[in-house]
């Protein structure tokens, strides 16, 4: 049995760790994921706060929390592909013509076009959410003393 100061100690580490997933993109599932991360709480504000339409929320969400995209290689392998979701990463992975002044937000759109792509746009929205909150509910779990919640998922490989 620890004392109060170790588990808060413990506790605080966890809380302070950046928690990552990947997470297959939807319409592209057999060959592209994407690693996200938890947004700090501030910034997930920002985006409802500018955002005109849910949609909008959903792909500046997608936007900000993706740390990169990657090629699916295998079963939990992956292989970076120096991309994230914007301009120049939608241009190459996608094959899309944007212009030079397009945002982020625009190059989102256009790899998931109308009409199933807003759909998939907000499935990933939701699966991305679902992946990193159940990351910190097993992570939480972990604290507790409840080790199976942890070692459930084999860790994916990631190389560069």
């Amino acid at each position: 049995m620890s004392t109060l100061q170790e588990w808060l100690a413990a506790q605080r580490e966890q809380l302070a760790q950046d928690r990552t997933e990947v997470v297959p993109v939807p319409g592209y599932e057999e060959r592209l994921a994407g690693r996200y991360r938890l947004l700090p709480l501030a910034r997930a504000e920002k985006i409802v706060e500018r955002a005109k339409s849910n949609l909008d929320r959903y792909a500046d969400t997608i936007i900000n929390s993706c740390i990169e995209l990657l090629e699916i290689t295998g079963e939990n392998e992956y292989q970076s592909t120096g991309h994230t979701w914007n301009r120049d990463g939608v241009r190459e992975l996608f094959g899309v013509d944007l212009p030079d002044n397009a945002t982020s937000r625009q190059a989102v759109f256009a790899a998931f076009p109308p009409p199933m792509g807003e759909y998939k746009l907000y499935q990933h929205f939701v699966q991305i959410d679902e992946k990193l909150s159940a990351g910190a509910a097993a992570a939480d779990e972990v604290i507790e003393g409840n080790s199976e919640a942890g070692s459930a998922e084999a860790e994916p490989s990631i190389s560069q």
